[in-house]
C-alpha cells in the first residue's frame, strides 16, 4: 500500500488522523528507502573504481618488475628501471589517495545515513506515541458515551415505571 486513500485522509475524527499518521510513516519510509538506495549505489561505484584502479595497478607493478628484470643487464638499464618504478609509485600513491577520500566520503554517507535513520526512529516513536494516545483518548471517550446512553436508558425506564404506578 503506497498511498491511503484520500476520503480516509480528509476524515476529521481520530481514524483521520490515525490515518494521516500512518500516510506520513509511509511517505518518511519512502525517502529513506531513497536515500538508502542512493547510498549503496554510491558506495558500489566507489568500490568498483577502486577495484579498477587496483587491478590498473596490480597490472603496473607487473609489468614494472617484468621490466626490472629485463634491464638488470646493465646501468643504463637499471637507470630506465628506477624512473618507470617512480611512476608507479606516484600512481599507487594517488590512487591511495583517492581510496582514502572515497572511504571518507563512504563514511560521511554512512553517518549521514544514520543521523536519517536516528531522526526517522524518533519520527516513528513520536507517531506511536501519538497514536496510542489517540487510541486511549478514543476508548476513554466511547467508555463515557457508552454510560450517558446506558444512563438514559435507565432513567426512561424508571420515569416509565412511575407512570404506570399513577
Amino acid at each position: 500500500m503506497d498511498k491511503i486513500d484520500d476520503k480516509d485522509l480528509k476524515r476529521k475524527d481520530e481514524v483521520g488522523e490515525m490515518y494521516n499518521s500512518f500516510q506520513n510513516i509511509i511517505d518518511k519510509l519512502k525517502i529513506f528507502m531513497k536515500d538508502m538506495q542512493d547510498s549503496i549505489l554510491t558506495n558500489q561505484q566507489v568500490y568498483e573504481e577502486t577495484i579498477e584502479r587496483l587491478d590498473f595497478l596490480l597490472k603496473q607493478a607487473e609489468d614494472t618488475s617484468a621490466t626490472t628484470e629485463e634491464l638488470s643487464a646493465g646501468m643504463e638499464e637499471t637507470s630506465a628501471t628506477t624512473i618507470s618504478i617512480n611512476e608507479s609509485t606516484d600512481e599507487i600513491d594517488k590512487a591511495v589517495s583517492d581510496f582514502a577520500e572515497k572511504v571518507e566520503e563512504g563514511a560521511t554517507t554512512s553517518n549521514e545515513i544514520n543521523t536519517k535513520a536516528d531522526t526517522l526512529n524518533s519520527q516513528f516513536i513520536q507517531a506511536k506515541d501519538n497514536t496510542m494516545n489517540l487510541y486511549v483518548n478514543t476508548k476513554k471517550r466511547n467508555r463515557r458515551s457508552y454510560r450517558i446512553f446506558k444512563g438514559s436508558r435507565e432513567d426512561k425506564c424508571i420515569i416509565q415505571c412511575n407512570i404506570r404506578d399513577n
